[in-house]
């Protein structure tokens, strides 16, 4: 019994170290394998170094005279705008569907019609329909 006891509190620590090794490892085994393949000049694949100083020329230059920062909030705030108007309405509508049949049996055809189509496919036809501003942004 005591011999279990020891194997299982071993084991316990062995997980926990993999748990929180293996993510660091693994990250610098992609890197060290992305460095070699990269420097046998066989492949046009960037070093690690080479991207990094790249990026970091990216982040500092200005693009349409507004620095990086400014472009990657917009991005942000069309994210944040978009998952508060899909909160708002979708939780009151999924509990209205959960609670009423007849509102479920309303709109449940029309969901079993939309859900095949696949979401990239709805780009064009929400851009024809609301523009290429803002608000056809914050839809897609």
């Amino acid at each position: 019994m005591k011999k279990e006891n020891e194997l299982m509190k071993d084991c316990s620590w062995w997980r926990k170290v993999l748990f929180y090794i293996s993510p660091s490892f693994f990250l610098i085994l992609f890197i060290v394998v992305w460095q070699l393949v990269s420097s046998t000049g066989k492949t046009m694949l960037p070093t690690p170094y080479q991207t990094l100083v790249r990026f970091v020329k990216v982040w500092g230059s200005t693009i349409a005279k507004q620095p990086m920062i400014v472009h990657v909030w917009v991005s942000i705030r069309r994210i944040l705008i978009s998952l508060a108007i899909a909160i708002s309405l979708g939780i009151p509508f999924g509990v209205l569907l959960g609670w009423n049949d007849t509102f479920r049996a309303i709109c449940k055809p029309l969901f079993e019609m939309i859900r095949p189509i696949p979401p990239i496919s709805l780009v064009p036809l929400i851009t024809l329909w609301f523009g290429t501003g803002e608000g056809s942004r914050i839809i897609i």
